[in-house]
């Protein structure tokens, strides 16, 4: 039999009434309270029809030539201008000036940099000044005071500095992968976790990362493992002969190649002196016209392209004493490199670069033809 107790007064809830209970931290969720399930994971597959339904045009960083959330490159040899081309891109997004009359869209940037702090600081200043409408004193631009090893602390550390920042950066500029590699950036599994660490910290926020990098002893080619170059999205290689800079596209996975493009370095007087009391300058890169084809060539590739030239004209000459039409001239490939003299390696690039520049076409793998513009 029941008595009159009263049994719910040591009960310590309320029976989905929402009341706090007793002894209850304000705000604290009662007991009775279920939390929010979370919504369940999507499936792991898509079905074809739902991709072919919500295809999206790529948003560009810079129009045709880095996009948004990628993982790009530019790469280049020593005191070929790849900094300043850095620096160009990360302030023209900082301020969504146009790069050079491509369009840009504006966004915060971080430069992690990893060597040259004092020269990167005249190189900001100096695009300041030969662009005073552009408003970078007050973009969100950050730059790293100094070098974070990418290893497995430093996605926490770039996170947290980022958060500091009260910024969410479209562009994330890592300048230069070999002062930020943990180990050999000839070995495959150091590459392969750094790509991961800039991977992590791309997914985190969805910026876009670009590596500066360093080219290889192979003209044409990023310095160290395949890895990299498995890894990016887009590859642009810089490189300078003559005072004039060349940006060309090398890999571009799902768009168009982008046209090369040229520059010089603009001197820009900043409002310094040094410890002679000397005006010190830094520059700006500026487009220009692009060079003749064989102004540019290396004193190998201009070699070999003399040689070739002799050749040629010889087979011309003997087809025209045959009766035979001079336009189908050509010289073998084998012919050329033994009247050249040149090494192997040496004669393959200057071949490679003739080829790039436009000067010679090969044909069937064992010849070569003058294009019309060297003839």
């Amino acid at each position: 039999m029941l008595d009159d107790t009263d049994w719910t007064s040591d009960v310590p809830f309320s029976y989905g009434t929402g009341e706090p209970e007793p002894n209850q931290e304000p705000g604290a969720v009662p007991a009775d309270v279920l939390p929010e399930p979370e919504p369940p994971e999507k499936p792991l597959l898509r079905p074809i029809r739902e991709i072919l339904g919500g295809l999206r045009a790529p948003i560009y960083l810079i129009k045709g030539i880095l996009e948004v959330g990628s993982i790009g490159m530019a790469y280049g040899q020593s005191g070929s201008g790849k900094s300043f081309i850095g620096v160009d891109w990360a302030c023209s997004i900082a301020t969504g000036q146009p790069w050079h009359t491509i369009p840009v869209k504006k966004g915060p940037v971080v430069i992690m940099a990893g060597e040259g702090f004092s020269g990167l600081d005249r190189r900001l200043a100096a695009w300041n000044i030969k662009h005073p409408d552009a408003g970078l004193s007050d973009a969100k631009l950050f730059v790293s005071r100094r070098t974070v090893p990418f290893d497995e602390t430093a996605k926490a550390i770039i996170l947290a500095a980022i958060r500091d920042s009260g910024i969410t950066p479209l562009l994330i500029e890592i300048d230069t992968i070999n002062r930020h590699l943990v180990g050999d950036e000839n070995s495959a599994k150091d590459a392969a976790d750094f790509i991961r660490v800039c991977g992590e910290i791309q997914t985190e926020i969805g910026a876009a990362v670009l590596l500066i990098h360093h080219e290889g002893v192979q003209a044409g080619r990023a310095r160290g493992s395949t890895a990299f170059r498995a890894s990016m999205d887009s590859e642009v290689c810089i490189s300078m002969d003559k005072g004039v800079i060349e940006v060309s596209c090398k890999k571009a996975k799902d768009e168009q190649m982008f046209q090369t493009m040229y520059f010089s370095l603009e001197g820009v007087k900043l409002p310094i002196v040094n410890e002679d009391l000397e005006d010190v300058y830094s520059a700006v890169p500026m487009p220009t016209d692009a060079p003749d084809s064989e102004e540019t060539l290396t004193t190998n590739a201009a070699h070999a392209l003399t040689v070739l030239r002799g050749l040629w004209a010889e087979h011309q000459a003997n087809l025209a004493a045959d009766n035979r039409p001079v336009e189908s001239a050509k010289v073998a490939v084998k012919d050329w490199k033994e009247t050249s003299r040149l090494a192997k390696s040496t004669f393959h690039r200057a071949k490679d670069a003739l080829i790039e520049a436009g000067s010679i076409e090969i044909v069937g793998r064992s010849y070569v033809r003058l294009l019309p513009s060297s003839q």
